[in-house]
């Protein structure tokens, strides 16, 4: 995920006051209504939500699991996940222009909030997830440990980023990649339910187009299957 600079998208923060605003309940698959009022929908972006029963519904289900998870996980998780939300509301206003894309772009992102585990397992090992892409961990049957690693722009893919290496424990928490390239070393380190990757000295990762990068926190979203040693 490319460091971006999140207060840029102050202009989206009264659609996530709707969001944070939600109560802690289980999520109703039947709830019409969306995660605002709509008698004060005031972009076309909420009036589209508001006209369509299906969207609607959907955004109510998104608040009301992004609420929960904010209220529910770690301080710095949860801060993390806000910038997440900000960076798909961003997203999703963008992606509105298109009519067919709009379920989608809903539904994708309240399957990968219905992913994200409360309490995550210690250790790297997992699927973890965010809005850019994606970073599978794994150990072989030796006990190394592998990743393969696939993140994109997601408003108009202006960069794609694909890795895949070894990992080698630098301590408990602390993994770094296995490589003679230092230009091209990635970090992980847990923190909080989150894994957090950055680039070697914050340089662009050359495994990804101009200006891309695999750099951001990601949220677990399932088990690992154990990958084949690496030759």
């Amino acid at each position: 995920m490319p460091h971006v600079h999140f207060g840029a998208f102050a202009v989206f923060s009264a659609g996530l006051v709707a969001l944070t605003s939600v109560p802690v309940s289980a999520a109703d698959p039947e709830r019409n209504g969306p995660s605002f009022d709509c008698s004060k929908a005031s972009s076309g972006v909420e009036k589209a939500i508001c006209a369509s029963k299906p969207l609607s519904s959907l955004d109510g289900q998104i608040g009301m699991r992004y609420g929960a998870l904010r209220k529910g996980l770690d301080k710095a998780s949860a801060e993390k996940l806000k910038q997440d939300q900000q960076w798909f509301i961003a997203t999703r206003n963008a992606g509105f222009a298109d009519g067919e894309d709009r379920a989608k772009i809903l539904l994708d992102r309240l399957h990968f909030l219905n992913a994200i585990s409360w309490s995550t397992p210690a250790g790297v090992e997992g699927v973890w997830r965010n809005l850019a892409g994606e970073i599978t961990v794994s150990r072989g049957a030796n006990g190394q440990l592998s990743f393969n690693a696939n993140a994109a722009e997601p408003s108009q893919g202006r960069w794609v980023c694909e890795a895949e290496g070894k990992l080698r424990a630098i301590g408990a928490s602390h993994w770094k990649e296995a490589t003679d390239d230092p230009a091209g070393q990635l970090d992980f380190t847990r923190s909080g339910v989150t894994l957090d990757v950055s680039d070697a000295e914050g340089k662009s990762s050359p495994n990804c187009g101009l200006n891309g990068s695999l750099g951001g926190s990601y949220f677990r979203t399932g088990a690992a299957t154990s990958l084949p040693a690496r030759k």
